[in-house]
Order: structure tokens, then C-alpha cells, then sequence
């Protein structure tokens, strides 16, 4: 192929310039190559990495096909690609196939898509046509690798097993695994296994918060009783000095009634005569002391003595 040829593929000079820049970085975190050389060797197969030649993974039932492979690498939970067009040894030979033969083939594997169980959405899967060039940096006519990536560590659904119609598959160093009736039954108990034991986790984390909040209770319930029984003496003691304030007013009462009988008394010994500047007060001997105008006057409670006292 001559430069017009290749500028006649739609193909930018800048892409050729440098033969060993082959990888940027896509947002599926996987390795994209902006071209392939014819003849190169990409290694060999692995977890993550299938190749295919080409006629006939496309043309015998290319949809069943590329089920398969998908469910194997999204089983694994890891990024996976499938390239078409590369050899069993990882020698790039490419693919011939035209832009209606693109079109043919993303349908298809959209497809492919929908017959894996629970479904793979277009957001986590691309399909990549990167043309293959010679050892002049000269593009090969129609001649491409097909990569079909995975971005399968985005997957949200982790706790299912993907399966197509024909079975589940697993990727296993280098090649796909169909999972037999017993590994799918022990995926299916460790997966079980997994939950209950984080289900016994919470649950013991359950029990030791709850035994935490049952203490914090009942601390606060004992500093609750605490509280009323203090709270109980306050209003004991309150009754009681509400009781003796009321006696004591009763005594008061009946003093002032007492000195009242004192005082008419003291008037009629001495002729009537109001006394004046009085005082009133209560000794020790529980007695009523009345001091007017000079004098000393003592009353008992029963008012049988009057005792006159000079001031």
C-alpha cells in the first residue's frame, strides 16, 4: 500500500509516526491500540486476553460465540478482551471486513449481549475496529484486529452467576471453562456461606451494641432512682416543715390571743389605763414578757400570775 492509500482510509499521519507507541489509556481501563503490525506477536492467552483467527468464530455462530466468552470473563469479575483476527500463538494476521460488515458485527454482538443472564448493559462492553498496518507504518486495506472488551470489574452485578443459554462459563488461565452442575452448586453454596457469615458478623455486632445500649440504660435507670429518692426526702422534709410551720403559726396565734387576755387584765388593775410604747416577747420559759411604759410585766400561759417587774 502506497501513503495515498492510507491517507485514503481516513487515517491520521500522526497516528504512524512512532511504531513502538502502541496504548493510551480508554475508559475502560484497559490497554487500546490505535493500530496492529502485521505479523507481531501479542504474547499469549490469559485470564483476561482470548484470541480468535477470525472466518470462523464469525461465521459459525459468531452471537453464541461471543456469549460465551463475555459470561466466562464476567464470572471472573476482571476487565477481559477478545480479539478477532490474532492466532492461537498471538500472531496478528487481522480480519478483512468492510464498514456494512462492522455494522453486521456490533449488531450482533449487542445481541449477544442480551442472551447472557442478568444482562450486560452497552456501558460496561465496546466493540473496537483498529486497523492493521505493515512494517512501512502502511494500513492494510480493510485488513483490522475486532476487539471486543469487557470492563468487567465495573460489573454491579457481583452476587449472581452470569450464565447464556448453553450454560455458565469461567475463565481459567488461558482458556474458558464450562461450569459443570457441581461447581455451580458449590459457587452457589460459597456464595451462601459468604452471607451467613456476614450475616452472623452483624448479628454479633447487633448483640454487642445492644448489650452496650442495655448497660447505658441501665445506669440511667439507676441514676433515675436515685433521683427520685432524693427527690422523695425533699418532699418528706418539705411536708414536715410545712407541717411545723403551720403548728407554729397556730401556736403564735393562740400567744397573741393570750396576750390580748394579758393586756385587758393589766387595764383593769390599773384603772383602765392604756399602757403605751409597748413590747411583746417570749422567753425561754415559754411565757409572755410585755414591757410597757417602765415595766416589766410577766404572763404565764394559764394567766393565773401577773407579775409586775420595774424596768
Amino acid at each position: 500500500m502506497g501513503r495515498k492509500n492510507r491517507f485514503n482510509q481516513g487515517y491520521n499521519q500522526q497516528q504512524f509516526n512512532q511504531v513502538n507507541d502502541l496504548t493510551v489509556t480508554s475508559t475502560y481501563n484497559q490497554n487500546v491500540r490505535q493500530y496492529y503490525i502485521l505479523g507481531e506477536h501479542l504474547g499469549s492467552e490469559g485470564r483476561n486476553l482470548e484470541f480468535k483467527a477470525g472466518p470462523g468464530f464469525l461465521h459459525n455462530g459468531y452471537r453464541e460465540n461471543v456469549s460465551k466468552y463475555i459470561c466466562a470473563f464476567a464470572n471472573s469479575r476482571e476487565n477481559g478482551k477478545l480479539l478477532l483476527g490474532v492466532l492461537d500463538n498471538g500472531e496478528v494476521h487481522g480480519y478483512s471486513c468492510t464498514h456494512q460488515d462492522e455494522d453486521k458485527i456490533r449488531r450482533d454482538t449487542d445481541e449477544a449481549m442480551k442472551v447472557i443472564s442478568p444482562p450486560i448493559f452497552p456501558e460496561y462492553y465496546a466493540v473496537r475496529f483498529v486497523p492493521v498496518v505493515d512494517d512501512y507504518q502502511n494500513v492494510c486495506g480493510n485488513t483490522k484486529v475486532i476487539e471486543i472488551c469487557l470492563n468487567g470489574n465495573q460489573l454491579t452485578t457481583t452476587e449472581v452467576l452470569y450464565s447464556t443459554k448453553k450454560g455458565s462459563y469461567q475463565r481459567r488461565d488461558g482458556g474458558t471453562h464450562e461450569l459443570t452442575p457441581y461447581e455451580i452448586q458449590e459457587w452457589v453454596k460459597q456464595r451462601y456461606v459468604g452471607e451467613i457469615e456476614k450475616l452472623e458478623k452483624n448479628e454479633q455486632n447487633l448483640q454487642s451494641d445492644l448489650q452496650s445500649r442495655l448497660s447505658i440504660n441501665r445506669q440511667l435507670e439507676e441514676k433515675m432512682s436515685e433521683k427520685n429518692e432524693k427527690l422523695k426526702q425533699m418532699q418528706f422534709e418539705n411536708e414536715k416543715l410545712s407541717y411545723e410551720i403551720t403548728q407554729q403559726k397556730r401556736e403564735n396565734q393562740q400567744l397573741l390571743a393570750e396576750i390580748q387576755d394579758v393586756r385587758h387584765l393589766s387595764k383593769s388593775e390599773q384603772g383602765n389605763e392604756e399602757p403605751t410604747n409597748c413590747t411583746y416577747m417570749e422567753d425561754n420559759q415559754r411565757c409572755c414578757r410585755i414591757f410597757m411604759d417602765g415595766y416589766d410585766w410577766a404572763a404565764t400561759r394559764n394567766q393565773t400570775d401577773l407579775i409586775k417587774h420595774v424596768y
